[in-house]
């Protein structure tokens, strides 16, 4: 047993009449209770357990795998007689609550109650290792049934992710916790736990708490990682088709963090944290105010969340779903071979994922503008099932994809539409062995022309129109991962409309060498009324055209703009009106671009730091109803900045810090302890063993109203030691006097300080 000395402390309130008395007098405990478990005891939930009206406290008790309950006996007195226990090895009742055992089979790591059969007895959800969730049917008052169970692969549960709340509105409990790093839902009926959604969040989830956040009535999730740049993440919740779901992720950076905690509060959800590096408690209130505009600055953006996270070089585009005249986004979802669709709903948000059964493993999708004879339309290819195919597009789920008929004998391997002769073509690149040839295929007419690519040692992976030599007739520029540029130029003298160069037909090939599927974009940045070919890489953005030369040719640079800082990585451009905007995937962040009032010279005009997200491939559009602004694509979700509009954000509004030098925080609690209506919280050291309180006044401002010593230990005296205590800490009435009290799990025992 560890060596542990509790202190008494009685705080007596001292009425003056000069002046207030000070905080501290405002609460007063009256003694404290001690009940020993045993070795590492934990998790600990306080709760009515039996609707007798009366908080219990459940423990769970690892070491002789067992859940412990603490019942609280009505009407309680010292006096009351204590049964002695007939195993020696056991330890006696506490006057104040009947000890009742709960036998599991399981570890323990989270615990949460709900009344899940209606009978008025809360019933018990439990999750620990491998991946187990138990759910423990309250059959009578302190009886317990396991009643089912369920193994969930890389579930993450602890005291910070597990909990039992009614995301949807619609009165049943949900299962909130984490799974492979990513906050997951399920739908509970029952005994039994309904599929799971989950929210891919671009960084590992530690912790994940439901609040209404900005109190609008529907709950909020946020997500935590502690160490991450943007170590809080939220989850606004918004109404979908099934009632209140997690809109978007809105990512909040802030130093490191140990622990956060919702606060309530009338105007929507304020919040605590302990920094890590400072060790302040710091006080958080989410706020809207204007998005800024122009300059060195960080942005607000909001994160959608792939259903298949983790895919490089996803298939994507922005376009006008249901023709409602609002921008949306379809993406690949290789994991489930569909097509998923954001759909932008009347209030000028994306809304969430629409599933469309497609080909299997899309590798590019592209979309194509409505016509006088049909309507907009998105092409789908699928190299592995050697299909390009047409879906139109349309409110709803998305039909099937039609196959597009290509040369006979030859498979599609990269697919895009481009312009020739002012019609949209399919251009789709396809194989046979080593032999690859490109079909252009007019959407209008279906009419086909073939063009003779050669043997290739490796396939192209993206096309794209362009008129790289301003002849005002559109080329087509051929990509292939590590190999060179090829260039379909249009010539009215060749067979097929084309002339295929390759590198040793064009000269100066290394200004353009670095061209690639996503860093390229076109633009008029000499004003000369044609577009040129824009490619970002290092540190810089360069618009090139090509320049015909009698039978040669050559690229020549036109422009080229360097960001301010040497050490950027551009990985992406797109133009943003007359402007531009790059991705500088190693500062995390969106570079603006733009001409002087002559146009002659191009600078960095504007820095968009988006900590949190790592940026890709870019679009820009009005993804927020009239506000314009700018997409940008990662791994696991897409990023969307406005550049207009208002925006949430979490403002400092209180902080405290220890004066001892060896104080560590780690740990609060919220609750009314004083039972006075005002919020209180708590928060625990490790290092001088300290309890701190703090109340909040009728204007929400964080006052510390005192801090005393709970226990005196050589092993963790003036330092941090081998782990935190007191580990786990709850503010709840356990003493039946209708005040709030404080109960902490300290090495291995309970201990509740009296109000």
């Amino acid at each position: 047993m560890n060596p542990l000395l509790l202190a008494p402390l009685l705080l007596t309130a001292l009425a003056q009449d000069s002046e207030p008395p000070p905080l501290a007098d405002y609460f007063g405990f009256s003694g404290f209770d001690v009940m020993p478990i045993g070795d590492d005891p934990g998790p600990m939930l306080v709760v009515d357990l039996n609707n007798d009206g009366l908080d219990d406290i459940v423990v769970a008790n690892n070491h002789r795998s067992r859940i412990e309950v603490f019942q609280q006996r009505p009407n309680a007195s010292p006096d009351d007689p204590v049964e002695i226990p007939r195993d020696i090895n056991e330890f006696p009742d506490h006057w104040r609550f009947e000890r009742l055992f709960v036998p599991v089979s399981d570890v323990i790591s989270a615990i949460a109650a709900h009344d899940l059969d209606g009978d008025g007895l809360l019933d018990l959800l439990t999750g620990g290792a491998p991946g187990r969730v138990t759910f423990l049917r309250q059959t009578s008052p302190g009886k317990f049934k396991s009643e089912a169970k369920r193994d969930i692969r890389k579930l993450a549960a602890s005291t910070a992710a597990f909990s039992l709340v009614d995301m949807s509105g619609n009165g049943k409990p949900d299962l909130v916790s984490i799974v492979g790093g990513e906050p997951a839902i399920w739908p509970v009926e029952g005994f039994s736990l309904g599929p799971s959604t989950t929210y891919p969040a671009g960084a590992s989830m530690l912790g994940v708490v439901p609040a209404d956040y900005d109190g609008d009535g529907m709950m909020d999730l946020a997500g935590i990682s502690p160490d991450d740049a943007a170590p809080v993440r939220i989850w606004f919740g918004r109404r979908g088709d099934d009632g209140v779901e997690p809109g978007a992720q809105a990512i909040f950076e802030m130093p490191p963090i140990i622990e956060f905690e919702a606060l309530g509060a009338q105007e929507g959800t304020r919040v605590a944290v302990i920094e890590r590096n400072a060790r302040r408690v710091v006080l958080y209130e989410l706020k809207q105010e204007a998005v800024e505009s122009g300059g060195d600055r960080e942005v607000a953006f909001t994160v959608h969340g792939f259903p298949d996270p983790g895919k490089r070089g996803r298939a994507w585009t922005v376009v006008d779903v249901d023709g409602d005249g609002r921008t949306d986004v379809v993406a690949a979802d290789t994991k489930s071979n569909a097509l998923a669709v954001y759909r932008q709903s009347d209030a000028g948000d994306l809304t969430a994922v629409q599933s469309s059964p497609s080909l299997s493993e899309i590798d590019a999708v592209a979309a194509v503008p409505k016509s006088e004879t049909r309507p907009a339309e998105l092409l789908v290819l699928s190299s592995k099932e050697g299909v390009v195919g047409r879906t139109p597009l349309g409110p709803g789920e998305l039909p099937f994809p039609t196959p597009i008929k290509v040369t006979a004998g030859y498979e599609p391997v990269a697919m895009n539409v481009v312009t020739v002769g002012d019609t949209p073509h399919a251009a789709i690149i396809n194989v046979k062995k080593r032999d690859y040839l490109l079909d252009l295929i007019d959407l209008d007419t279906t009419e086909s022309r073939s063009i003779d690519l050669g043997s290739l040692s490796r396939k192209p992976n993206h096309l794209q129109s362009v008129d790289v030599d301003q002849d005002g007739h559109e080329d087509i520029i051929i990509l292939t991962p590590e190999r060179p540029m090829m260039l379909l130029l249009a010539d009215a003298s060749e067979d097929e409309g084309f002339k295929l160069l390759e590198k040793k037909d064009m000269a100066q090939y290394g200004l353009v060498d670095s061209a690639s599927a996503n860093n390229i974009a076109t633009l008029d940045v000499n004003d000369d009324g044609t577009d040129e070919l824009l490619i970002a890489d290092g540190n810089f953005v360069r618009a090139v055209s090509f320049v015909q030369d009698g039978e040669a040719g050559g690229w020549r640079v036109i422009r080229q703009f360097n960001a301010d800082d040497p050490d950027s990585d551009l990985v992406a451009v797109t133009p943003l009106g007359q402007r531009l905007v790059a991705a500088d995937k190693a500062g995390d962040r969106l570079l603006v671009f733009e001409p002087d009032d002559e146009g002659e010279r191009w600078q960095q005009s504007e820095t968009l730091r988006i900590r949190g997200f790592t940026p890709g491939p870019l679009a820009t559009g009005r993804f927020n109803g009239d506000v314009p602004g700018i997409l940008t694509v990662g791994e696991d979700g897409f990023a969307v900045i406005p550049l207009g509009g208002q925006r949430r954000t979490l403002q400092e509004v209180g902080t405290w810090k220890s004066s001892l030098d060896g104080h560590i925080p780690h740990e609060l609690a919220i609750g009314d302890i004083n039972a006075d209506g005002y919020g209180d919280m708590v928060a625990l050291d490790a290092g001088e063993q300290m309890m701190e309180l703090f109340t909040f006044d009728e204007t929400g401002e964080m006052l510390h109203a005192t801090g005393f010593q709970i226990y005196e230990s050589q092993l963790f005296h003036g330092g941090e030691g081998r782990e935190y205590q007191p580990r786990q800490i709850a503010i709840a009435d356990v003493s039946g006097d209708g005040k709030h009290d404080i109960v902490m799990l300290v090495h291995d025992r309970i201990v509740v300080y009296v109000e």
